[in-house]
C-alpha cells in the first residue's frame, strides 16, 4: 500500500511519488493488463508470458493501528489466468521509476526501502533496484508469513556503486521492481550490487 526510500537523519522524504497509491489519473481498473499500462500515477506493469492480470485500485488497506496513518487505497494485482509454465524469458512485474534528481541523493548510500504488502502466497518475494542502463541491480527478498495478512515490510541495500550507467538529472535513476514472477533469465542469489 505504501512505499518509501530512507537513510539517516537528513534523508529527503519519500521520492516514490504515489507511494501511497492516492492518485490514479488513468482509471482505477485495468482488465488484463498489457506491458505498459500504468495504474496508480507512476506505477507500471510489465509482463512478458501467457498469464493475465487485472490492476485494481482496492480499499483493502493497512489499518491505522498497523501502519500508524490512514491509508485510502492499495494496488491489487489480480491474476485472471495463470502462467502455467513460465518461461525462461517470461516475467511478470510492478515497477516504479525514480527520476535522476530524486535517486542522486540516495545513490552511492546505504538505503532502507521499506512498504506494507499483502500476498496470498506465504514465503519469499522479491523487490530489486535497478539503475537506468540496465546494467546494475540490487535484489532482496521479504518473506510473506501468512497469507492475505498485511505485513510491513523492510529491504536494506547497500550503497549503489559508481559503476555503471546512471542518472543524476531528467530521466531514469533508478527502478524499482516488485516481482510476481519470473523465469531462469531474470533470477539470481541476492548478493547485493549485481552486473
Amino acid at each position: 500500500a505504501s512505499t518509501g526510500l530512507s537513510w539517516g537523519p537528513r534523508a529527503q522524504p519519500k521520492p516514490i511519488i504515489s507511494g501511497n497509491m492516492e492518485v490514479w489519473q488513468r482509471g482505477t481498473a485495468f482488465a488484463a493488463a498489457a506491458t505498459g499500462t500504468f495504474s496508480a500515477d507512476r506505477w507500471k506493469w510489465a509482463q512478458s508470458g501467457a498469464g493475465v492480470v487485472t490492476l485494481n485500485r482496492s480499499t483493502n488497506v493497512p489499518t491505522v493501528g498497523q501502519a500508524g496513518v490512514l491509508f485510502n487505497y492499495s494496488l491489487e494485482v489480480d491474476v485472471t489466468t495463470v502462467d502455467a509454465a513460465i518461461g525462461a524469458g517470461d516475467y511478470y512485474l510492478l515497477t516504479y521509476a525514480i527520476e535522476g534528481y530524486n535517486w542522486r541523493h540516495f545513490a552511492q548510500r546505504n538505503l532502507i526501502l521499506s512498504f506494507w504488502a499483502m500476498s496470498p502466497k506465504t514465503g519469499h518475494h522479491t523487490v530489486a533496484v535497478q539503475n537506468s542502463g540496465t546494467d546494475r541491480t540490487f535484489t532482496g527478498t521479504y518473506q510473506i508469513a501468512v497469507a492475505d495478512t498485511w505485513e510491513f515490510q523492510t529491504i536494506i541495500l547497500t550503497a549503489s556503486p559508481t559503476a555503471g550507467t546512471w542518472s543524476y538529472t531528467t530521466g531514469v535513476g533508478a527502478n524499482i521492481i516488485f516481482t510476481l514472477a519470473a523465469g531462469t533469465t531474470y533470477q539470481t542469489s541476492n548478493t547485493g550490487w549485481e552486473t
